[in-house]
């Protein structure tokens, strides 16, 4: 619910903020990537401190609530400043200096069509991948740059490109 009305908020389609959560942390609240990115948007607190100062603070940054409007903030800042999600995308990974994003906008674009079908209704692919652990952790995971299952690969490969203005 907090990615509906933050979306709502900002002017985003919460599918998109649902679509990074998943890529970035697969919805795990705890996760801590090697580089400092923290929580369900893996957002790099230490750089967007400032971002976390209406939420009392760094300390806050694993609050799910607070990480996902911080988080989102974020994401809507680049696609007023970029100019659309793609290059958004790639501001948010970290690779907007780069020439390409390691995947990382297609699997994000992938996600975000999937769940916009399955709430449309349409059957989709099952959120939890098979090659998922079956226990969940309950303490902080580490998350690393390219963890990324073969499963959501493939299947991201197999799907068709869609329309990116919608999630504005």
């Amino acid at each position: 619910s907090t990615a509906y009305k933050t979306a709502f908020d900002l002017g985003l389609d919460p599918h998109l903020i649902l679509a990074v959560m998943a890529i970035e942390s697969r919805f795990n609240p705890y996760a801590e990537s090697a580089v400092g990115a923290q929580g369900l948007m893996q957002v790099m607190s230490r750089v967007h401190a400032d971002k976390f100062a209406d939420h009392g603070g760094i300390q806050n940054a694993l609050d799910p609530v607070v990480n996902i409007k911080v988080g989102s903030r974020i994401l809507r800042d680049y696609v007023r400043q970029k100019g659309s999600v793609e290059l958004a995308l790639k501001s948010y990974v970290g690779a907007a200096a780069m020439s390409h994003d390691g995947g990382y906008g297609s699997r994000v674009l992938s996600e975000y069509r999937m769940l916009k079908a399955v709430a449309s209704g349409k059957r989709g692919p099952s959120l939890i991948h098979a090659k998922s652990p079956v226990k969940q952790r309950a303490t902080p995971t580490t998350k690393t740059a390219g963890d990324t299952t073969l499963s959501r690969q493939k299947t991201a490969e197999s799907r068709q490109d869609g329309n990116t203005e919608t999630m504005l």
